[in-house]
Formats: C-alpha cells, structure tokens, sequence
C-alpha cells in the first residue's frame, strides 16, 4: 500500500482503486438512506442511522490504521469497532417492537463473524472482502425496508 501524506496523496489513492467507483456507489446510496432515516424514520431507524454513521466512520478511519501506526494490524481493529458497534446496537433489537431491527443486527453480526473466520483460517482476504459485501447490502435492505415502512404508514403524533 502506497505511503499516504497528504490529503491529495489520499485522494488517489481513493480514485485509483480497483473497487473505488463501485464503492463510491453503494456508500452513496447508503448515505441516502441514512440520511432519510434520520430524517424522516421514527427513534429506531434513527438509532440504526446513527450507529452506522459512526461505524461506518470508525472503519474508514480505522482503514489507514496501518499507514499511521505501522504495528497495528487492520483487520483485529476492525473487528474491535465492529464488536462496540454491535454491543451498542443491542438494546435496541431487544426493545423495538419491530422485525427489521433483528434483521439488521443479523447481517451486521456476519460481517465480524466471517473476519474472524478470516483472522482464524488461511483463507486470505478475498473471501472476506465479498462476504463483507453482501451482508453490508443485506443490512442496508433492512434498514431500507423499516424506513419504508414508516414512510408509508407514518406514526400518529399528538398535536
């Protein structure tokens, strides 16, 4: 991995990527959705909205961890923001009435698992980079279907 120094060094580095333009797509398109949870979703989208912000936002910090401070090792810190990100997430799947909450906490506990998977076995990186993928868009259809269900039938609010 190139040596990143500055912000335009950074920049490249994003934009010449193999996965880059892919990335740059389905991040946006989460984006949007978390940005329709917390502003039209009711307490439980806008909880799952924000902790995946700062997740999501741990990760990509996390992500240059390597570049930064060259004795830590990436994958154990992502699974670290993934384990304090599923810990704060569980009073919520424990007191929302709803089923999407428990959809959405599954997916999003797949993904530490099949690191640890990684981090156990000699499989290399490849197999969790496309499982990583797919229970990434699986939660986000899970968020997506609780915020439609609230957009198309809105809670009653006392006047």
């Amino acid at each position: 991995m190139p040596t990143i120094q500055s912000a335009v060094d950074l920049f490249q580095v994003l934009v010449t990527h193999p996965m880059a333009w892919r990335s740059f797509s389905v991040y946006g398109a989460y984006t949007a959705l978390l940005a329709l949870a917390v502003w039209r979703g009711g307490w439980a989208e806008q909880l799952a909205a924000g902790g995946s912000i700062v997740q999501f936002s741990a990760a990509f910090a996390l992500s240059f961890a390597d570049v930064y401070w060259p004795g830590i090792d990436r994958p154990w810190t992502h699974l670290a923001s993934d384990a304090v990100f599923l810990a704060l997430f569980l009073p919520l799947v424990s007191c929302s009435p709803r089923i999407w909450p428990l959809w959405f906490y599954a997916f999003n506990l797949m993904c530490p698992l099949s690191l640890a998977v990684m981090l156990l076995t000699p499989v290399g990186t490849a197999p969790f980079d496309t499982t990583r993928w797919i229970w990434m868009l699986c939660a986000m259809a899970a968020l997506a279907a609780g915020v439609a269900a609230r957009l198309v039938r809105p809670v009653a609010r006392p006047v």
